[in-house]
C-alpha cells in the first residue's frame, strides 16, 4: 500500500492520458521518441527521488502511517521500493506498445514475468519476508529487460537513448537524498524520536530536489517555471 502510493497519487492521472497522446502522434505521422523520452525523463525526476525517500524514511512513515504492529515492513518496503525503482523507466511503455498495435508484446510480458516472480516469491519465502520480497526486483528487472527489447524492435527506441533521458534524474535522486540520509545516519530515529527527524529529512528532501531540478536543468525544470508562473499569476490576479 505504501508503495502504491506513488502510483495511485501521480500515475492515475497521468496514464489515461499517455495512450490517447501517443496514439493521436502516431495517426499523424510523428515520431513518438521525444515524446517517449521526455516521459522518461519526467517520470523518473519524481519517482527516482520519491522511492529513494521512501526507502530512507521507511520507519518514521510506516510508524506514522500505520503504527508499531508494522515494524516488521519497514526492510520490505525498502526492497520493494528498489524493485520499483527499477521500473520506473519503462512506466510507460506498455502504454506505448498498446498504442502501436503491439498489445499481445506487452500480454506476453507480463505472462512471461509472473510465473518467474511466483517461483522466486516461493523459493525465497524459506529465508524470510525480505528474502521473498526480492522476488519483485527480479521481476521488475526482466520486466523491464523485455520491454527494452520490445520498444527497440516496434518502436526503434534505442536502450542507451532511454538511459541518457535518466542521466539528470539520478543526479536529482542523489541531492534530493543526500539529507535525509544524513538525517538517518546522525539523529537518532525511534518511537519516541520520530517527527523532528522526519520533519527535517522533508524539508531536506523538499530542497534537494528543488535545487537538483534546476542545477542539473532537468527538463521538470521548464515544467516548474512555467506552471510555478502561471500559479503566481492566478494568485496575483485576485
Amino acid at each position: 500500500g505504501l508503495i502504491n502510493l506513488f502510483r495511485e497519487g501521480a500515475l492515475s492521472g497521468i496514464l489515461p492520458v499517455v495512450l490517447p497522446a501517443f496514439s493521436q502522434r502516431l495517426r499523424a505521422g510523428e515520431d513518438i521518441t521525444p515524446g517517449y523520452l521526455r516521459g522518461v525523463s519526467y517520470l523518473t525526476g519524481i519517482a527516482w527521488p520519491f522511492f529513494g525517500f521512501v526507502a530512507l524514511m521507511a520507519y518514521p512513515i510506516i510508524r506514522i502511517l500505520f503504527g508499531p504492529q508494522w515494524d516488521d515492513a519497514v526492510p520490505i518496503a525498502r526492497v520493494l521500493c528498489l524493485a520499483a525503482a527499477i521500473g520506473a523507466p519503462w512506466g510507460f511503455a506498455d502504454q506505448t506498445l498498446i498504442a502501436l498495435g503491439q498489445i499481445r508484446r506487452e500480454m506476453y510480458a507480463q505472462a512471461m514475468t509472473a510465473p518467474v516472480q511466483i517461483a522466486a516469491l516461493i523459493a525465497l519465502s524459506f529465508y524470510g519476508l525480505e528474502a521473498a520480497a526480492f522476488a519483485a526486483v527480479l521481476r521488475f528487472a526482466l520486466l523491464s529487460s523485455i520491454r527494452t527489447w520490445n520498444l527497440k524492435r516496434y518502436a526503434g527506441i534505442a536502450p542507451g537513448a532511454i538511459v541518457r533521458a535518466t542521466t539528470e534524474s539520478a543526479g536529482v535522486l542523489a541531492l534530493s537524498c543526500a539529507g535525509p540520509a544524513v538525517v538517518l545516519l546522525t539523529m537518532q530515529i525511534d518511537a519516541g524520536h520520530l517527527y523532528l527527524p522526519f520533519a527535517i529529512a522533508c524539508a531536506t528532501a523538499a530542497v534537494g530536489w528543488l535545487l537538483g531540478v534546476f542545477m542539473l536543468a532537468h527538463p521538470l525544470r521548464d515544467e516548474i517555471v512555467v506552471h510555478g508562473g502561471m500559479v503566481c499569476r492566478a494568485i496575483l490576479k485576485r
